[in-house]
Protein backbone atom coordinates (compact mmCIF):
# COMPACT_ATOMS: atom_id res chain seq x y z
CA UNK A 1 0.00 0.00 0.00
CA UNK A 2 2.82 2.45 1.02
CA UNK A 3 3.84 2.19 -2.98
CA UNK A 4 0.02 3.43 -4.02
CA UNK A 5 0.26 6.38 -1.89
CA UNK A 6 3.31 7.49 -4.26
CA UNK A 7 0.80 6.92 -7.20
CA UNK A 8 -1.73 8.80 -6.02
CA UNK A 9 0.90 11.76 -5.00
CA UNK A 10 1.89 11.04 -8.88
CA UNK A 11 -1.95 11.38 -9.58
CA UNK A 12 -2.28 14.75 -7.71
CA UNK A 13 0.98 16.18 -9.78
CA UNK A 14 -0.80 14.90 -12.88
CA UNK A 15 -3.99 17.17 -11.59
CA UNK A 16 -1.75 20.12 -11.89
CA UNK A 17 -0.91 19.54 -15.56
CA UNK A 18 -4.22 18.40 -16.85
CA UNK A 19 -5.94 21.58 -15.46
CA UNK A 20 -3.34 23.28 -18.44
CA UNK A 21 -4.69 20.79 -21.51
CA UNK A 22 -7.64 21.07 -23.47
CA UNK A 23 -6.17 20.22 -27.08
CA UNK A 24 -8.75 17.68 -27.15
CA UNK A 25 -11.81 16.25 -24.97
CA UNK A 26 -11.10 13.15 -23.30
CA UNK A 27 -14.48 11.52 -21.46
CA UNK A 28 -13.22 8.82 -19.01
CA UNK A 29 -15.84 7.14 -17.09
CA UNK A 30 -16.08 4.16 -14.50
CA UNK A 31 -18.16 0.99 -13.97
CA UNK A 32 -16.10 0.43 -10.97
CA UNK A 33 -15.48 2.94 -7.86
CA UNK A 34 -14.11 0.88 -5.21
CA UNK A 35 -10.47 2.37 -5.97
CA UNK A 36 -10.77 6.23 -6.56
CA UNK A 37 -7.85 7.00 -6.05
CA UNK A 38 -6.35 4.25 -8.71
CA UNK A 39 -9.33 5.65 -10.73
CA UNK A 40 -8.41 9.23 -10.24
CA UNK A 41 -4.70 8.26 -11.39
CA UNK A 42 -5.70 6.46 -14.68
CA UNK A 43 -7.79 9.62 -15.61
CA UNK A 44 -5.51 11.87 -14.78
CA UNK A 45 -2.76 9.83 -16.68
CA UNK A 46 -4.99 9.40 -19.66
CA UNK A 47 -5.36 13.05 -19.74
CA UNK A 48 -1.74 13.83 -19.86
CA UNK A 49 -0.84 11.21 -22.39
CA UNK A 50 -3.38 12.17 -24.90
CA UNK A 51 -2.77 16.11 -24.69
CA UNK A 52 0.40 16.96 -22.75
CA UNK A 53 3.54 14.62 -24.22
CA UNK A 54 5.76 16.97 -23.04
CA UNK A 55 4.65 16.69 -19.69
CA UNK A 56 4.02 13.20 -19.74
CA UNK A 57 8.13 12.66 -19.73
CA UNK A 58 8.67 13.65 -16.09
CA UNK A 59 6.07 11.05 -14.68
CA UNK A 60 8.01 8.33 -15.85
CA UNK A 61 10.80 6.65 -14.52
CA UNK A 62 14.42 6.47 -16.41
CA UNK A 63 13.83 2.66 -16.95
CA UNK A 64 10.08 3.07 -18.19
CA UNK A 65 8.83 0.38 -20.56
CA UNK A 66 5.72 -0.48 -22.30
CA UNK A 67 5.01 -3.86 -23.00
CA UNK A 68 2.34 -4.91 -25.69
CA UNK A 69 1.72 -8.49 -26.67
CA UNK A 70 5.00 -9.50 -28.23
CA UNK A 71 6.51 -6.10 -28.27
CA UNK A 72 8.16 -3.12 -25.89
CA UNK A 73 8.13 0.95 -26.19
CA UNK A 74 10.98 2.07 -23.89
CA UNK A 75 10.71 5.51 -22.48
CA UNK A 76 11.40 7.46 -25.41
CA UNK A 77 9.55 5.32 -27.57
CA UNK A 78 6.58 5.59 -25.13
CA UNK A 79 6.66 9.27 -25.42
CA UNK A 80 6.86 8.98 -29.24
CA UNK A 81 3.59 6.87 -28.80
CA UNK A 82 2.09 9.59 -26.84
CA UNK A 83 2.76 12.40 -29.05
CA UNK A 84 1.88 10.52 -32.08
CA UNK A 85 -1.84 10.16 -30.37
CA UNK A 86 -2.06 13.66 -29.42
CA UNK A 87 -0.97 14.69 -32.88
CA UNK A 88 -3.52 12.68 -34.71
CA UNK A 89 -6.77 12.42 -32.26
CA UNK A 90 -9.92 15.11 -31.90
CA UNK A 91 -10.90 13.20 -29.09
CA UNK A 92 -11.42 10.28 -26.93
CA UNK A 93 -13.55 8.27 -24.95
CA UNK A 94 -12.53 5.92 -22.36
CA UNK A 95 -14.55 3.58 -19.93
CA UNK A 96 -12.96 1.23 -17.51
CA UNK A 97 -14.85 -1.77 -16.41
CA UNK A 98 -12.90 -3.05 -14.27
CA UNK A 99 -9.79 -1.57 -11.55
CA UNK A 100 -8.24 -2.90 -8.93
CA UNK A 101 -4.98 -2.33 -6.72
CA UNK A 102 -2.74 -5.11 -5.16
CA UNK A 103 -0.99 -4.76 -1.86
CA UNK A 104 2.07 -3.79 -3.65
CA UNK A 105 0.32 -1.21 -5.29
CA UNK A 106 -0.67 -2.48 -8.69
CA UNK A 107 -3.31 -1.30 -10.61
CA UNK A 108 -4.84 -3.46 -12.82
CA UNK A 109 -7.68 -2.60 -15.21
CA UNK A 110 -9.83 -3.35 -18.30
CA UNK A 111 -11.01 -0.26 -20.35
CA UNK A 112 -12.61 0.15 -23.23
CA UNK A 113 -11.75 3.45 -25.90
CA UNK A 114 -13.11 5.24 -28.79
CA UNK A 115 -10.72 7.09 -31.06
CA UNK A 116 -12.16 10.08 -33.04
CA UNK A 117 -8.92 10.22 -35.33
CA UNK A 118 -7.94 13.54 -37.16
CA UNK A 119 -9.58 12.51 -40.79
CA UNK A 120 -12.68 11.51 -39.20
CA UNK A 121 -12.29 7.82 -38.89
CA UNK A 122 -13.04 6.22 -36.00
CA UNK A 123 -11.31 3.03 -34.08
CA UNK A 124 -12.22 0.98 -30.37
CA UNK A 125 -10.01 -0.51 -28.71
CA UNK A 126 -10.14 -2.92 -25.52
CA UNK A 127 -7.15 -3.09 -23.30
CA UNK A 128 -6.34 -5.25 -20.43
CA UNK A 129 -3.56 -3.61 -18.99
CA UNK A 130 -1.14 -3.48 -15.45
CA UNK A 131 0.81 -0.59 -13.98
CA UNK A 132 3.69 -0.62 -11.83
CA UNK A 133 5.39 2.22 -9.74
CA UNK A 134 9.00 2.41 -8.37
CA UNK A 135 10.01 5.52 -6.36
CA UNK A 136 6.35 7.21 -7.25
CA UNK A 137 6.90 7.18 -10.96
CA UNK A 138 5.73 4.92 -13.63
CA UNK A 139 8.03 2.02 -14.46
CA UNK A 140 6.84 -0.46 -16.52
CA UNK A 141 2.81 -0.90 -18.21
CA UNK A 142 2.18 -4.16 -19.56
CA UNK A 143 -0.86 -4.24 -21.84
CA UNK A 144 -2.70 -6.45 -24.03
CA UNK A 145 -5.33 -4.94 -26.69
CA UNK A 146 -7.52 -5.75 -29.32
CA UNK A 147 -9.21 -3.63 -32.45
CA UNK A 148 -13.13 -3.80 -31.72
CA UNK A 149 -14.15 -1.36 -34.45
CA UNK A 150 -12.07 0.19 -37.11
CA UNK A 151 -9.88 0.01 -39.98
CA UNK A 152 -7.11 -3.03 -39.75
CA UNK A 153 -4.42 -0.27 -39.78
CA UNK A 154 -5.37 1.03 -36.56
CA UNK A 155 -4.70 -2.15 -34.90
CA UNK A 156 -1.40 -0.73 -34.02
CA UNK A 157 -2.66 1.91 -32.66
CA UNK A 158 -2.06 0.82 -28.58
CA UNK A 159 1.77 1.12 -29.35
CA UNK A 160 2.02 3.16 -32.69
CA UNK A 161 5.30 5.33 -32.20
CA UNK A 162 5.33 6.84 -36.05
Amino acid sequence: MKKFLHTKLLGLSLLGFSAFSQAMPVEVTFNDLSHPEANRFLEQTFEVFLNTPSELDKQLSDDFVQVFGGGINDRTEFLAHSTVLSDSLLGAKIHFEDVNVDSDGVISEIHTIALTKKDGSEAVLRFLAFYYFKDGKLTKIDELNTLVKGSSEDSDIGSRTE
